[in-house]
Formats: structure tokens, sequence, C-alpha cells
């Protein structure tokens, strides 16, 4: 018997029996069965005989099915036969890989980590290998499934990111529109959002059209704005609707061209403050819609004028009255005394007399014009003017019996230059033989303002020639008195020389 095989591929007690192993270690030597201890790589079954079907893998050995128990190099699946095709990222590399990516570098996408379709300067890309390679997000502003899309909407909320339409969600104030524009409503409430026209749905008063940009002027006080933002607004003619109830049928006229009606009466009638067309007074010439007085003397005006005033050669005076046109005054004197007058236009006098007096004040919503006229002023008054003045060739008299007298016409538009009153001054019953007046003009670039000074000291002193004679008779009295003291025997016989002497009783 054997002690030692020497032969790998022997065995028995001889070592003469050879092992059936072909492809793997023989279970050898003089204990050996001959059979195969383990197989060869790729090979298994219990003589190793059969070739495993693991091409770039382990396979699973003698005792395994010829399956591959890992892969080796970038392979993968089942037989380790399927090579990694990822560039852009990394492969699962056993027999559970299917040969793509499992992970993917930044911005690239899929089973083959390709790259990013997102403008991911914009975005944000669905990468990875479960991704779309779209994007996810996008910035502020920019849309579509790329994000390379510029959303088109500033004044409101867009709809961006993938899924939006680029266009705006929901508008700001002031803005209409799909993108959002900027109304073009000036002076009215926009008709703005997302379905708006971006005009307006109503103007402010003052303004009609559909950008409420076009100025109502329209005359007060019978006609009124139509403040609509259709094409239809604009001045009403209320007269011709009969809103004011008017007691003779108003006769309408155009002031000037698109700017609107103003509503008068028939001749004989005229507007009274209750908007009704009364029929004129006997005193007054209402032709025209203008109210004139004409030759009167020693009238009272004292209630509302609707419309305009006209006084012709006479004398007339206004208290506590309105006017609601222009006042004209021609060769006529008018005397407003302690009185709120109120002149709706302007004041327009012609080589007349104009008169303040006590503490008047006179608004004149219009221009101030005296044209070869004259302006008396007795107490505190004033003229407060909206307008422009003119003064040409008039006078200024300042009738105060005070201390002091003021007269101001304040012109409130920046747009006129006050002209000067080419003469003034002082009544004569200001001044006398003893009393001084000084007038000192105090206007300013858009005031017009006189005060009268008076010095009347003189009048308390005695003159200078009788305190002259005083004096003298005075030194002769004392002179007098001094020589009848003196002597005054020889003064007696000086003043009486023929006087008997009284008798001597002593003879």
């Amino acid at each position: 018997m054997c002690t030692l095989c020497y032969s790998q591929s022997k065995y028995g007690p001889y070592c003469n029996i050879t092992c059936s192993c072909q492809n793997g270690l023989c279970n050898s030597g003089i204990d050996g069965d001959g059979k195969c201890a383990f197989c060869n790589t790729n090979y298994f079954g219990l003589d190793c005989s059969s070739l495993c079907s693991c091409v770039h893998g382990v396979c699973d050995g003698q005792y395994g099915t010829g399956v591959c128990t890992s892969c080796i190099g970038a392979y993968s699946g089942i037989l380790c036969n399927i090579p990694c095709n990822c560039t852009n990222g990394a492969c699962t590399n056993d027999i559970t890989g299917n040969g793509l990516c499992s992970s993917c570098n930044s911005n690239y996408y899929g089973p083959t980590c390709n790259r990013c379709l997102c403008n991911t300067s914009r975005g944000t890309c669905s990468s990875g290998p479960g991704g779309n390679g779209l994007c996810s997000s996008c910035r502020n502003g920019y849309y579509g499934p790329t994000c390379n899309m510029t959303a088109n909407c500033t004044n409101g909320r867009v709809s961006d990111g993938p899924l939006g339409t680029g266009v705006c969600s929901s508008c700001y104030s002031n803005s209409f529109g799909p993108t959002c524009e900027t109304c073009t409503c000036v002076n009215g409430t926009c008709n703005a959002g997302l379905g708006g026209t971006g005009l307006c749905t109503n103007c402010i008063p003052g303004f009609y059209g559909p950008n409420c940009d076009t100025p109502c002027e329209c005359s007060a006080p019978y006609t009124y704005c139509n403040n609509s933002a259709s094409l239809g607004g604009g001045c009403v003619n209320e007269c011709k609707f009969k809103t004011h109830n008017c007691e003779q049928l108003c006769v309408s006229r155009q002031t000037a061209p698109n700017t609107g009606w103003v509503c008068g009466c028939r001749d004989g009638f005229r507007l009274a403050n209750d908007t009704q067309c009364k029929a004129c007074t006997i005193e007054f010439i209402c032709v025209n819609n203008t109210v004139t007085l004409s030759g009167k003397n020693s009238s009272t005006i004292d209630t509302t004028i609707t419309g305009d005033l006209k006084i012709v050669s006479g004398s007339v005076s206004i208290t506590n009255s309105s006017v609601t046109g222009t006042l004209t005054v021609v060769d006529s004197s008018t005397q407003i005394s302690g009185s709120y007058v109120v002149i709706g236009g302007s004041i327009i006098t012609i080589g007349s007399s104009f008169n303040l007096t006590g503490s008047s004040v006179v608004n004149v919503n219009g221009n101030f014009v005296l044209t070869n006229g004259k302006l008396d002023v007795s107490g505190n008054s004033f003229i407060n003017i909206t307008g422009c003045v003119d003064l040409t060739n008039s006078t200024l008299v300042l009738q105060s019996q005070g201390t002091t007298s003021t007269i101001k016409v304040l012109e409130t538009s920046s747009n006129c230059t006050v002209s000067r009153f080419s003469h003034v001054q002082l009544a004569d019953s200001l001044t006398s033989s003893c009393t001084k007046a000084t007038v000192t003009d105090t206007s300013t670039k858009r005031e017009i303002s006189f005060a009268v000074t008076y010095d009347d000291s003189a009048c308390n002193q005695f003159p200078s020639w009788l305190i002259g004679t005083i004096a003298v008779a005075g030194f002769i009295v004392i002179v007098i008195s001094v020589l009848l003291v003196a002597n005054s025997k020889a003064l007696k016989e000086f003043f009486f020389p023929f006087r008997e002497a009284p008798p001597d009783y002593n003879e």
C-alpha cells in the first residue's frame, strides 16, 4: 500500500485510480474518493463538468446552478454580460444591475445620464436617473418646461414656472389686461384687472370721456357736467329738460364752441335765486339774459341777481347781495356800504364812480376793471379778486375819517400783473389849516394797499403871534405896577394933571 500519492489526479490505497474531476480539484490521495473537491472558474456540478453561463463574473461553483454570484468590472446582470452605459454618472455593477445609470452627475438626467434640457440659469432641472431633464421650477419671471421664456407682466402677479402661461394671474392697482398694462384713466376709476379695458368706469367731478381727461367747461349755474366715462359725457343743458321748473320756457345758448350751454329766460324775465324765470320788475330791463338798471337814482339792490347785471347812468346802492355773472357799471355811481357782496364774474366799470363805505368786503371771482373811473373808499374795505386788475386812468380817493384807512385789492392769479391807480388823493374833508394827512403806498407785487395817517398836533397849540401879544401886555402891567409903588404922587400928576387938589382942612 502507498503511504502518499504523488499525482493530484490519483487516489486509492495504491494510488492507481484516476480522478474523474476534469475541471476542478480532485479529492486525491490514499484516503481520497476521486471526486471533485471544488470546481475551476466558470465550471459547476459535482464533477465540475458543466460550464457556467456567467460571462464577466464569479460562478456559484460546484454545488451551484451555474449562475453568477458577482460581476467583475463594469458589467452587470444575472450573467454579468451587460456593459455599463453611463458616461455622466455611475452604474450598479452587480447581478441586480441592468447596465444603466444608478446615479447622475449634476444637471444630468435619465437612465443614461443625458444633459438636462432645462435652462439651468433660469430654473432647476429634474435631474438624476428618474428625472425628465425638464425644469422642476423656474426663477421669477420665467416660464415653460425649460424656463427659457420670459413672462410679460410688469404690473401684476405672473403665471410663471414650468407649467405657467407667461401672462399675469392678477394685476396690481391701476393695471389691466393679460399683461397688466398701466391704465390710461387720468381723473377717474380705472376698469382694472385681467379682464379690464384700462378705460375709466366713472370720472371725478369736472371731467368726462373714456380716459376722464376732458375737462368740463360748463357755464354755471344751469348747466352741469355729465362726468360719464362714455363718449356721451360733457355739458348737459338742464333747461332743455325743464329741471328748474321755469315759469317761462328757457332759452339755451352756447357760450363758446364746445364749452356747453347756459340757461336763460325770454326777454322780460330774469333768473331768480330760486332758479325760476321771474317776471322782470318795473325798475329792471331784462333782455338777452342780462339784467339792466338804467337811469335809476337812489335804487337799492339787496338780492341775488342770477346772470349778468348792468348799471347804466344811475345811482345804485348794493348791500348784502350777489351777482352770479358779470357786474358792468357805465357812467354811474355804485355804492357798497358795510356789506358782504359776491360777484360771480368780473366787475367792469367804465367812466363811473365806485364807492366803498364802512367795512365792506367785495369778493370778485373774475377780473376787476376800472377804466377812466374813480374808486372812493371810506373805512377799512377790502376787494378780493381772483382774476386780474386793470386800473387804467383811474383815481383812488380815500375818504376815511379815522386815524388810518387801508384799501387792499388782492389779486390771486399769478398770470396777472396789477396795474396801479393813475392818481391817489385825499378827500377835502380830511385836511384843515392845522391837520396834516399823509398817504403811504404799502402796495406789493400782487396787492394794492394805501394807509392814511393824520397829524393834528398843531391844532392843540397857541399861535405864535398870540403868545407875543400876551408877553408884551404882561410887561406893560409889570412896569406900571412898579411906578405906582415908587412915586404914586408924580404918577397921579402925570395921569391926572387937571384934577383939583382936595381942600386943606388944616387952614
